[in-house]
């Protein structure tokens, strides 16, 4: 899936009210298990934990990490 495809995508399923997303609330919105593990793998989205997730711009601006960080999180399995 193209990168800019899905994160147009990712902006029209993510609840604006928060910083934080369920995989619930995505499903919700119309963004599924695929959508998600593809936006895992371009990096758009980080999981925090089982079932939560955050925008990956949204950690870059507050802790100033890079896509970098993601992946050798990715590989330590975080």
């Amino acid at each position: 899936m193209d990168t800019n495809n899905l994160e147009q995508r990712l902006n029209k399923a993510w609840p604006w009210t928060a910083p934080l997303a369920t995989t619930t609330e995505l499903a919700n919105a119309g963004f599924g298990d695929r959508a998600l593990a593809s936006a895992l793998n371009h990096g758009l989205v980080f999981r925090l934990r089982r079932g939560a997730y955050v925008r990956a711009a949204k950690i870059v601006k507050l802790c100033g990490v890079t896509r970098l960080f993601f992946g050798v999180l990715r590989v330590w399995g975080g």
